[in-house]
């Protein structure tokens, strides 16, 4: 799988920042969090494709608006998650970062999620 390397590209800091800055997050199964805004039309065109696999597989689920969020809480997630680009797509299994990146497409997303489902049978 090519996203494994890049898996471990997000800092050791930003990691444990976001483990205990983030409420949002939960400590047990599988998260996503996905960083966009309603103007940006990749945000458009992944927030159904989330909320469907969400629904279909069973993970949490929460987007974070860049234009609905106040500015000190911008500008913690901004430094908390890393945020260059939307949208934006980090995965936490039981707490932990597991991926923190682009969208790379539904096959490579729904692959990612299995694999963290078999690891938690």
């Amino acid at each position: 799988m090519k996203y494994i390397l890049l898996i471990f590209v997000c800092l050791t800091s930003c990691v444990t920042a976001a483990q205990s800055a983030s409420p949002i997050i939960p400590k047990q199964g599988i998260a996503v969090i996905e960083y966009g805004a309603d103007w940006c039309w990749a945000c458009k065109k992944v927030a159904p494709i989330l909320e469907q696999a969400s629904k279909d597989m069973g993970f949490y689920l929460a987007h974070i608006d860049a234009d609905k969020t106040s500015e000190k809480s911008y500008i913690s997630y901004h430094k908390v998650f890393a945020i260059a680009y939307m949208p934006l797509i980090s995965i936490f299994y039981n707490g932990r970062i597991f991926y923190h990146g682009g969208w790379s497409g539904k096959s490579d997303f729904v692959e990612m999620i299995n694999m963290l489902q078999e690891k938690s049978k």
